[in-house]
């Protein structure tokens, strides 16, 4: 699957600023373009945390960076962002080809890749300005890796700027329908890992795919997205 943003009449800039349909989200369908399959989680990335912040955040706001952030505005060699909870940074289009291209996202929706890659980026920048993991001030390229090592459950939400709409919550609540994410391990092979997974309508997201409900028989982390 193509990692760009998609082809359109107008330049990127202003897709990535475009404020038509505002609020529009994704299907929850099994279609092609839903929020399952529309771009996910790459091979061999340890982003989960991030990719499944950057889904909730998408039902709950809108897809596209306009929608999730208070502004995205056309600015010198790229982006002047302010997120919800007031952060502002500068985003270059060199940084977006740079974090597009470490994210190994895949999908099958190119605009849905392109707005996440884009959730990634500003989230990376971020990470960087405040120093993710003590070492993510060293540059962009540490700032990406520190998003792709493992991040704790809700720190995808925090890099994006919704600090004030994450709630505690438990696992019952999210199979009911509540919107949010949850970690827990999950099995791969003959191995156990801690994985984090957007929660929609009650079904886990799974790798590009509509999972089942998430277990109420294991430890796990579950976070609202109010």
């Amino acid at each position: 699957m193509s990692y760009n943003a998609p082809t359109e009449s107008a330049s990127q800039s202003d897709y990535y600023t475009d404020t038509r349909h505002p609020g529009r989200k994704p299907s929850v369908g099994i279609e092609r373009g839903s929020i399952w399959s529309g771009f996910r989680q790459g091979p061999d990335k340890q982003n989960c945390v991030t990719v499944s912040a950057i889904k909730a955040a998408m039902m709950r706001f809108g897809q596209k960076p306009t929608d999730i952030f208070n502004h995205v505005k056309v600015a010198g060699d790229g982006y002047n962002v302010e997120m919800r909870d007031g952060f502002r940074l500068h985003l270059s289009k060199r940084e977006l080809e740079e974090a597009t291209y470490r994210s190994q996202f895949m999908g099958d929706d190119s605009a849905m890749l392109a707005d996440a890659n884009f959730l990634y980026a500003a989230s990376a920048k971020r990470a960087q300005l405040e120093n993710n993991d003590g070492y993510a001030s060293q540059g962009f390229g540490r700032a990406l890796y520190s998003l792709n090592d493992g991040e704790d459950g809700y720190e995808g939400l925090q890099h994006l700027g919704l600090g004030a709409h994450i709630r505690e919550t438990t696992v019952d609540n999210l199979a009911r329908g509540q919107l949010g994410v949850v970690t827990h391990g999950i099995r791969r092979g003959d191995q156990v890992f801690g994985h984090s997974l957007a929660v929609i309508n009650g079904r886990e997201e799974v790798w590009g795919n509509q999972g089942g409900y998430p277990p109420a028989n294991v430890k796990a982390h579950a976070l609202a997205l109010v």
